[in-house]
């Protein structure tokens, strides 16, 4: 289980249940050090009826705006896989170390299997005076790891509800919000069951 490192203090910790599976559990915790925020997660999960458990760790900024590393392990099977991802100020990402081209220009990653990279282009909407962000994700399947860019929009609806858009496949949802930009719930898919805040 990847947790916050040594000196980092602890925000927020949520878990959120995944509402179509019924399985799907997470453990999610938000803590801070310096001027970066860390994102740090871990999951049960029912993949197509084979047990499977993931982690990660997501470095962030200080006001989850963006993500500029990311650290996941899957093991599903007897399959044990690990995905690093590492975005350059330039736009340039880097996966497992090489540079990825198809995936340059990507503004956020996507975690299939989780809600909380849905904060990082809610928490960039909330400071723009437009309603609505287009951007390019990385998005992450599970439990293989792979990776490819998706199109995406988010449009706020108020302070606190956003709705989100993929503009791949048309497929939309609502998600309402925490004052950190973590989903309290997402339409049809997450709910939050649990909440600390250390604040």
């Amino acid at each position: 289980m990847m947790i916050a490192a040594a000196g980092q203090r602890p925000l927020r910790r949520v878990v959120w249940r995944h509402l179509r599976s019924h399985t799907r559990l997470e453990f999610c915790e938000a803590a801070l050090a310096n001027s970066r925020m860390t994102l740090t997660g871990s999951l049960i999960a029912d993949s197509e009826a084979v047990p499977a458990y993931a982690s990660y760790e997501l470095t962030c900024a200080a006001d989850l705006t963006r993500c500029t590393a990311v650290r996941v392990e899957c093991i599903s099977n007897d399959a044990k896989r690990t995905l690093t991802l590492e975005q350059e100020a330039t736009g340039r990402w880097f996966k497992n170390g090489t540079h990825a081209p198809q995936l340059d220009g990507c503004t956020d990653p996507d975690l299939a299997w989780s809600p909380s990279t849905n904060a990082f282009p809610i928490r960039r909407l909330a400071a723009l005076a437009q309603d609505s962000l287009q951007i390019r994700a990385a998005w992450i399947q599970f439990p293989t790891l792979a990776v490819q860019p998706v199109a995406q929009r988010y449009t706020r609806l108020s302070a606190t509800r956003y709705r989100y858009r993929n503009e791949d496949s048309g497929y939309e949802g609502h998600i309402d919000i925490d004052e950190l930009g973590l989903p309290l719930s997402y339409e049809g898919v997450w709910t939050r069951t649990a909440d600390w805040s250390g604040a």
